[in-house]
């Protein structure tokens, strides 16, 4: 705060005078100031001293003043005082237009419109890095505004063209929870164009579901932050888009120019789309919602291989949270009919669809679909291990406390079971019977298979 403390209300910088205190920011503080008759304007005065920070201070004005803002679409530098040498009673700053934040003029407002805003962003970033050179670097919600109706990019500070010496130093500053992992690992000079495409993309998740911050690092379609939660059209397409724009290789990544272009076609997709592709999306937002419940409750309770469901009153809401018993009986129905669980399916007299469903357990195409199969597989190793010595019955009992199993492995009851039927649906593990029993499950004649044991020993890392 050193920077504020030197101003106050009422101080007056060029043809400035100092209304009230906005904002600190990373090298300066940010005022708002007014002119004569009537002119108003956000005034960021430098409140650091280094010379780096003061050279990354001009740079950014100087990218500004070079561009015409009513071409492209940049937060403009109406006014500016760069002293030569600075120092407390001579602060550099400079003037620019205020202007609504992204994130603030967007909210609760159509999916469609945070892309529109996110794609304008896009094509004007591509831009200046076509005709100027310029990689901006600090690409994030804060650094996007909306300034006489229509989306720009501002804060400039860590922007570089081709021939500018970096001034960024040896640790990443800047959009530090929006940026990829090469340039938080610091391995070599990153690709920034693909950095710029992987923030803008994480820039839209956090936009389309009102987050300040994004995941980390890849942002995965079919994935526990995919943005086909949001229940809007096309959300599972977009959802498809920023995965491959937040790509880990950056490589794999677009360039700025295709993931504008990317974002144009998904709009003018939603302008054609009809009722049907909005309930497909909605069927399949609702089947993915279904399939990750279901795999959460059998690794928590003991439902072994006689899970069931009811819907009889079709209106009404269901256990899982924002679906009606209709839309967990249809989800159910379409998962046994892809193979992503299994279970037999119960009409009635009078009923078209299902009334009830029994023997209900995911498949492994199922589990793959929610969960990483590896993590799985390495947390069910020891269990693997133990059963290289085979062994001729083991009981689950109808608990969720944990018991010992086959070579002193502690396990759950749901999640033994749980795991269990996973290494056997890959072929790594063996039994000749499972069955229910009035207090559980009991399973006989249990073996690790040889695919298995090879598995273990090439995961172990014995194999050079």
């Amino acid at each position: 705060m050193a920077g504020r403390a030197n101003h106050k209300t009422g101080d007056t910088l060029g043809r400035w005078t100092l209304i009230w205190y906005i904002k600190s920011g990373g090298n300066g503080d940010v005022w708002r100031a007014e002119a004569a008759r009537g002119e108003t304007a956000a005034l960021k005065i430098l409140h650091c001293d280094s010379p780096v920070d003061y050279a990354r201070f001009r740079r950014e004005v100087s990218i500004c003043q070079q561009v015409d803002p009513a071409d492209v679409a940049i937060l403009p530098v109406l006014d500016a005082y760069l002293p030569e040498t600075p120092s407390r009673s001579e602060r550099p700053w400079f003037a620019m237009p205020l202007a609504t934040n992204l994130a603030d003029a967007l909210k609760e407002a159509p999916l469609a419109a945070k892309v529109v805003a996110v794609r304008d962003a896009a094509t004007t970033l591509a831009r200046l890095l076509a005709e100027r050179g310029v990689h901006h670097r600090d690409v994030k919600p804060a650094n996007l505004y909306i300034y006489n109706g229509r989306p720009v990019v501002g804060d400039f500070g860590l922007a570089k063209r081709p021939d500018d010496t970096d001034l960024s130093g040896d640790r990443p500053i800047g959009a530090f929870h929006h940026y990829p992992s090469e340039v938080i690992a610091g391995d070599g000079q990153p690709d920034w164009e693909r950095v710029d495409v992987h923030c803008l993309a994480n820039t839209l998740w956090c936009l389309a579901v009102e987050k300040p911050r994004p995941p980390r690092g890849l942002i995965r379609a079919e994935g526990e932050y995919s943005l086909g939660r949001v229940s809007e059209a096309g959300s599972q397409h977009l959802a498809a888009l920023i995965e491959g724009a937040t790509a880990e290789t950056p490589a794999a990544r677009p360039t700025l120019h295709e993931f504008a272009m990317h974002l144009d076609a998904w709009l003018a997709a939603q302008d054609a789309s009809d009722d049907f592709a909005t309930d497909y999306e909605r069927s399949e937002r609702n089947k993915l919602t279904v399939l990750r419940w279901l795999v959460a409750s059998v690794r928590d309770e003991p439902w072994f291989d006689s899970g069931g469901y009811d819907t009889r009153d079709l209106d009404t809401a269901s256990p899982i949270p924002g679906l009606t018993e209709r839309d967990v009986g249809e989800a159910l129905s379409e998962l046994i009919e892809e193979g992503m669980i299994f279970g037999e399916p119960q009409l009635v007299l009078g009923r078209r669809e299902p009334i009830h469903f029994s023997r209900l357990y995911p498949s492994l195409a199922g589990i793959c679909r929610v969960e990483s199969l590896g993590v799985l597989l390495a947390q069910a190793a020891p269990l693997l291990r133990a059963f290289v010595t085979p062994a001729d019955m083991i009981s689950l009992p109808r608990s969720a406390q944990p018991i010992e199993l086959h070579g002193d492995v502690s396990r759950t009851p749901p999640e033994a079971h749980f795991q269990m039927m996973l290494l056997a649906e890959k072929g790594l593990l063996d039994f000749n019977r499972l069955r229910e029993s009035g207090g559980g499950a009991t399973l006989t004649n249990i073996r690790t298979t040889s695919n298995g044991k090879r598995w273990l020993y090439e995961s172990s890392g014995s194999r050079q």
